[in-house]
């Protein structure tokens, strides 16, 4: 079995996007940090973490040297489709679906994490986690209605659950709450 070296470039908007998740989370940690210790306790564990695995994430694009992969002429084939295993077949499709993604497709993409965050600010956690679901799961992931139902449903008791009546943590009411 022969092997050969690939380059691996460094993925610059990769990078771009680690270090802005590491910038988002520093900054709300600092903000949290200046709440009372119960009101800041969650928000800084989730923060603490989130930088933690956005500067893992950026280390390891860093880090990424040239690796060997086997030759695709010496792997193994059936019916002249080269075998893969389900973790390189993995990381080859999201590495297509990332490389090719029209500005379509991103930019509705961002509008759903617009629309996210805009609910939130507006309408709280309450309300904009089910309509949410609802409407994405429905129009973007063309699941039948009951079933983005349920899971919106599902969802919103579980949020309910954890942050009101077992942890005891004021969630975002929105601009009208």
């Amino acid at each position: 079995m022969s092997t050969t070296q690939t380059d691996r470039r460094l993925p610059l908007s990769d990078i771009v996007i680690s270090l802005l998740f590491v910038a988002l989370f520093a900054w709300a940690y600092l903000e949290a940090g200046q709440w009372t210790f119960r009101s800041a306790l969650f928000p800084k564990l989730v923060t603490a973490a989130g930088a933690l695995i956005a500067l893992l994430r950026l280390a390891m694009l860093l880090l990424r040297r040239r690796r060997s992969t086997v030759d695709d002429a010496a792997r193994p084939q059936i019916d002249g489709v080269t075998v893969v295993d389900d973790e390189e077949a993995e990381e080859q499709s999201l590495e297509y679906v990332f490389a090719n993604a029209g500005r379509r497709v991103w930019l509705e993409s961002l509008g759903w994490v617009l629309l996210f965050f805009g609910g939130l600010y507006v309408l709280g956690l309450y309300v904009t986690v089910p309509v949410f679901t609802v409407a994405y799961l429905r129009f973007v992931g063309r699941t039948p209605w009951w079933v983005a139902a349920v899971y919106a449903a599902v969802a919103t008791l579980i949020l309910y659950l954890a942050f009101t009546q077992f942890l005891r943590v004021p969630v975002p009411s929105g601009t009208f709450g």
